[in-house]
């Protein structure tokens, strides 16, 4: 689904991907606030029919099919008229998250990432520079532990080259509709404003 802001200008490219549950009716309302927010947003389902939940070994196998249609996603964002070119940001959700972290130094013209719920696994052949990244993650999340968030953080201030801030959740669980509220709100605000330039770190929620 491609969501474009009003009126005839060049706008900056902004790409989402879902978690392993694939993409279902909210990532339509994201990509519309994104566009909203002027961004030219780009939900991508890369499992496709068939793909979601899959088992440890399936993502092994399928992973290099998902970078490579996040890549052609990153191309077809750079050369639409409606988007101003290089950088196009990501944001993930769990799934998503991992395999925006791991494309990025692949990319060409990556700009910054916001991850929900993410984590990284060691770097192994894919080692490049990360664009800044944005972490976002409940302290109560029990499907993916906080732990991977401080890993994550890690990971990526001891090797790969990028920046990372991040912001925590005392009662978030697993997932943006755990929250409410005025930390909601700062969610909400968190895509747009850490993506557009000059890049702004918030404040913890």
């Amino acid at each position: 689904v491609l969501e474009l802001p009003a009126g005839t200008a060049a706008h900056p490219g902004v790409i989402l991907l879902p978690g392993s549950s694939g993409w279902h009716p909210a990532f339509n309302e994201m990509t519309q606030e994104l566009a909203e927010a002027g961004f030219a947003a780009l939900s991508l389902d890369y499992l496709g029919e068939g793909g979601r939940n899959p088992s440890p070994e399936q993502r092994e196998q399928r992973f290099p099919v998902w970078q490579k249609t996040v890549r052609h996603a990153v191309t077809f964002l750079q050369g639409h008229p409606a988007v101003l070119g290089e950088p196009v940001g990501i944001v993930g959700y769990a799934l998503g998250a991992f395999l925006a972290l791991r494309t990025a130094p692949m990319l060409s013209g990556s700009g910054a990432i916001v991850e929900f719920f993410g984590w990284m696994e060691p770097l192994t052949g894919e080692r490049g520079n990360l664009p800044p990244v944005l972490i976002l993650h409940g302290e109560a999340d029990t499907m993916i532990p906080v732990s991977k968030a401080y890993g994550l953080r890690d990971a990526i201030l001891a090797g790969s080259g990028g920046a990372a801030y991040w912001s925590l959740v005392r009662a978030w669980r697993y997932g943006p509709a755990s929250s409410s509220g005025r930390a909601a709100s700062k969610i909400d605000n968190a895509c747009p404003n850490f993506m557009a330039p000059p890049l702004s770190c918030p404040s913890t929620l």
